[in-house]
């Protein structure tokens, strides 16, 4: 059985501040980083 891995996706204002953050659970470093890419069309993301 693989194992999953958790990740956080940081939300950050135009200031460049942190207003949130969004969990993730991915099998890979991989995915997490395709997951959070998805998120950036919204908010700009740090992972």
């Amino acid at each position: 059985m693989r194992g999953f891995r958790h990740y956080r996706a940081f939300q950050i204002d135009p200031e460049g501040h942190v207003f949130g953050c969004i969990n993730l659970v991915c099998d890979d470093d991989e995915q997490a980083k395709r997951e959070a890419a998805a998120l950036v069309l919204a908010h700009r993301i740090e992972l």
